[in-house]
């Protein structure tokens, strides 16, 4: 009865993690004849645990600890027949289980000393098919980096950098297919998906990237999930101030595209600190942390010469832990990034052909964006047995772009076409506010050989949609001619959620010594509610099977051969809630005088409508993913993995035209869209790696990516056509028209990538880090015109066949000095340099491949542009920044 009382008591107040927020232990104990120890006791101890966590071995001399902090720990294993046996330096990683292998506990005659074994590093996992890369402060502290943590998730092998405008492209995805996760709370922004809140390393702890293989108490990604968890107090007080800085002086002149002017002055600077400790010694710890940045540049405004954008943002973090008893831990995580800009550049009514302006309006924004996060969890074992964790957390973000100026605000914004003379307000503003609130309770319970582990988790997530133009009637105005004007008045007003509830049942079998099976089915629903607060849209049939095999040959805990198999769902940004479920205003008027002189007379076309109905038998969009594996530890030093993935596209959520039904929404392939294709994406990918640790001068990761991204669908994030970070609007295949020669390689496919990040420690205080990479280039498209006009583009030839852009390598070092023979012993002082992109030539990452951009009279190719093949976006230029830190 206690018990369930005590689970309830959870499910009320609390929400489990959407990702671990900590890692396990495990191990086995034998005699000096092979044979299973029990009830030999089990010590964890370490400056990341307040008090200490014990266990006994069981009848087979297994033992496994929950839920450990991640950190450095050392363990004490005894029992009153054999001599003790430490081990320091043990890491527990996120998300991960550290396995200490088979012990051999030798008995004693007489009371003898402890023996401290100080050289063993766990380096395989064996309850786990997960893919993926972990990274600690100490493997992050040495690597040239952006100060964001996002910029970490590059380093993983399948994770590319992208050079199209979004995040990381992991395993054939794009890059608003990612999931992000700080502290156990999902902070992807859930409007479009295509950022998150971001925190400085310093912040951090571990970063965890998934790419694949995870099991069914993991949400879902149609990309990776990377998962962060921040630093914490201790019994000690520690603390730090650290500050970075670069201008245009550090950096060499970019590669300028046709038509660019040159490089103008800017300065990014960033300055912080952190201080954690206890306010009661084992009971209570607290770590703040604050982190102002500033970015200045000089940007030019057409007409009027140089003015400055500044942006300033407030990056903060703060945690309480507190051991409320020997069984309860109670953790409370606060963190948040927004920030505030004088934008100087194009706002969101500006068309890119301006050669000059009249006023300086549509030139001037107040852009606003990020928000604040914040999460209590709890963690509970009933009995060695069982342990329940929950938690309940709350993001808000903002997005907005608004005019900052009085006629900005008030006036339409007016182009003409025949001069390339912009006048007028700013155009069309956006005022978007989003939040998430999430609350579930999860139980893990130990049975023999079995670990079950369950859950339910609610998700509920808001938008505050407010996009329309700057002039109310009159909306944007357009000039083609003395006797041709276009106005065109936009408003979307409205709010819209989705409510996500989930459950997941799964079991990690021991079935031998040497086999592990582990089964899951994780269910996840969606229902979208409409402006109105009435339900709008549900997605149901949401099962998601999840299944991994673990074999150990050879000594126990040395190598493992997995494989899995998994079927994972995306949770479906708001963006197109708010696109089909909030009534649109968009009225398109034409004019034979300038309306601005006289409103009167103009032919109108009304393009609103209300909100769209329920799409009937909707189906989420998800991929299946098949992976197999083997990892090896080699000596204490040194580990080897080769790993295969396979994903593919089961289904697809976008809009289209079919004759029959107009330009709807749906599943492509079926139903209402059955004219067009199902929509298709295959990655098939073979992961080499070899890593180097647990040496005080020399650690490497080095990995090998053979891979292969084909189909006709691109992803969330279209990099062929204007609308790249709209969700669900997919324009390169939304009519019959373009679907001859549209499968083949996609856009982010890379054949070969070769990454390497390490560190050397020289014994005079030098400190060298690097990250460098060469990858092939992507595959290129000739694209023509269609009979719908731009931006609806057709494939002339098979997708990809048109050849690739060049191969590309990149090189960043850090060189960071310890300044402590300077300075008193307490503290610790670095001075850094980093350089990027060392010895790049600035190669062309991105090309135009719009050969034509429409068809003549007689519906062959015409209009030929240009700039077909001409570069649209080279490598970043060479570049150095100077940064200091000071720890105690």
């Amino acid at each position: 009865m206690k018990c369930l009382i005590c689970f309830l008591g959870i499910f009320v107040v609390q929400f489990s993690n959407a990702q671990q927020v900590d890692g396990n232990f495990s191990g086995r104990v034998f005699d000096e004849n092979n044979q299973p120890v029990m009830d030999a006791e089990i010590t964890l101890q370490g400056p990341g645990l307040q008090g200490i966590r014990g266990t006994i071995s069981d009848e087979s001399g297994y033992f496994k600890m929950l839920a450990i902090p991640v950190g450095s720990y050392t363990v004490k294993i005894h029992h009153l027949a054999y001599q003790t046996l430490v081990f320091e330096d043990i890491t527990i990683y996120l998300g991960k289980t550290t396995n200490l292998g088979p012990v051999q506990l030798f008995p004693k005659s007489i009371e003898l000393p402890e023996v401290v074994i100080t050289d063993v590093k766990p380096g395989i996992d064996p309850f786990t098919t997960t893919i993926g890369t972990n990274l600690t402060l100490e493997d992050i502290e040495p690597l040239p980096s952006d100060r964001g943590f996002r910029s970490l998730v590059t380093l993983s092998p399948q994770a590319n950098i992208s050079y199209f405008g979004d995040e990381a492209n992991i395993a054939g995805s794009t890059g608003i297919e990612n999931m992000y996760f700080i502290d156990g709370i999902n902070v992807t922004e859930p409007q479009r998906a295509n950022t998150s809140t971001n925190l400085p390393y310093n912040f951090v702890k571990e970063v965890q990237v998934k790419t694949g293989g995870y099991e069914a108490e993991y949400r879902s990604a149609l990309g990776g999930a990377v998962n962060v968890i921040t630093q914490s107090g201790s019994n000690q007080l520690h603390g730090q101030v650290f500050g970075y800085f670069t201008n245009n002086t550090l950096a060499k002149n970019r590669r300028l595209l046709a038509g660019e002017s040159g490089v103008a002055n800017f300065t990014q600077a960033d300055v912080g600190f952190s201080l954690g400790g206890p306010i009661a010694k084992d009971k209570l710890w607290y770590f703040a942390a604050y982190n102002p940045n500033f970015q200045k540049e000089d940007v030019e405004i057409p007409g009027f010469g140089f003015y400055e954008d500044s942006k300033t943002a407030h990056i903060f973090a703060g945690k309480l832990t507190w051991r409320a008893s020997d069984k309860t831990q109670v953790n409370f995580s606060i963190f948040g990034d927004p920030s505030a800009q004088i934008r100087i550049g194009p706002g969101p009514g500006t068309t890119p052909s301006v050669v000059s302006l009249e006023n300086i309006d549509p030139y001037w924004g107040d852009w606003k964006a990020g928000g604040v996060n914040s999460v209590l969890w709890l963690q509970h074992f009933q009995n060695k047995n069982l342990l329940l964790e929950g938690n309940v957390s709350h993001l808000t973000q903002k997005f907005e772009k608004l005019a900052s100026t009085k006629r900005g605000a008030e006036e339409p914004i007016f182009t003409d076409f025949t001069s390339g003379i912009v006048s007028g307000g700013y155009g069309f503003q956006i005022k978007d506010q989003t939040a998430r609130t999430s609350i579930s309770v999860h139980a893990t319970f130990f049975y023999g050989r079995h670990i079950f582990k369950g859950g339910l988790e609610y998700e509920d997530n808001f938008l505050d949609f407010n996009e329309q133009s700057t002039s109310d009637g009159a909306g944007n105005i357009y000039k083609f001619g003395d006797s041709l004007y276009f106005a065109n008045e936009v408003r979307i007003v409205g709010e819209v959620g989705n409510r996500i509830p989930s459950v997941f049942l799964q079991d990690s079998w021991l079935i031998a010594e040497r086999l592990r099976i582990n089964l899951g089915l994780r269910w996840d629903g969606q229902y979208f509610y409409g402006a109105d607060g009435a339900l709008a849209q549900k997605i149901e049939i949401q099962f998601q099977p999840r299944m991994g095999i673990i074999y150990q040959p050879g000594e126990l805990g040395s190598q493992k051969i997995f494989a899995s198999y998994g079927r994972f769902y995306e949770q479906i940004p708001l963006f197109f809630a708010a696109l089909r479920f909030i009534p649109i205003t968009d009225r398109r008027t034409y004019f034979d005088h300038n309306p601005l002189v006289d409103p009167l007379g103009g032919d109108t076309l009304d393009l609103s409508r209300p909100a769209l109905k329920e799409i009937e038998g909707l189906r989420g969009q998800y991929f299946d993913e098949l992976s197999l594996g083997y990892e090896r530890q080699i000596d204490q030093q040194f580990k080897f993995a080769i790993k295969g993935i396979y994903r593919n596209l089961g289904e697809a959520v976008d809009d289209g035209f079919c004759p029959e039904a107009g330009f709807v929404t749906g599943n492509p392939g079926r139903g209402n869209l059955s004219c067009l294709p199902r929509f298709t994406r295959q990655y098939t990918a073979l992961e080499l790696t070899l890593e180097k640790f647990n040496s005080r001068k020399l650690n490497f990761t080095i990995s090998y990516v053979l891979s292969k991204n084909h189909g006709n669908y691109a992803g969330l994030y279209n990099s062929e056509t204007g609308f790249n970070d709209i969700p669900h609007i997919y324009r390169t295949l939304d009519f019959p028209e373009q679907v001859p020669n549209s499968t083949g390689l996609l856009p982010n496919d890379r054949t070969h990538v070769f990454r390497f990040f390490g560190h050397y420690r020289f014994n005079f205080g030098l400190l060298i880090g690097a990250s460098c990479f060469w990858q092939s280039g992507t595959p290129l498209t000739e694209f023509g015109g269609t009979t719908i006009g731009l931006p609806f583009q057709s494939f002339l030839s098979e997708r990809g066949s048109a050849g690739r852009t060049p191969a590309i390598f990149d090189l960043n070092l850090r060189l960071s000095y310890d300044l402590n023979s300077f300075f008193t012993s307490k503290l610790h002082v670095r001075a850094i340099l980093d350089a990027f992109h060392i010895r790049n030539d600035q190669e062309v990452v991105n090309i135009d491949q719009v050969h034509f951009f429409s068809l003549d009279e007689n519906g062959n190719q015409g209009q030929e542009n240009p700039n077909y093949l001409q570069p649209t976006a080279f490598q970043p230029p060479m570049s150095a920044r100077l940064g200091l830190e000071v720890s105690f």
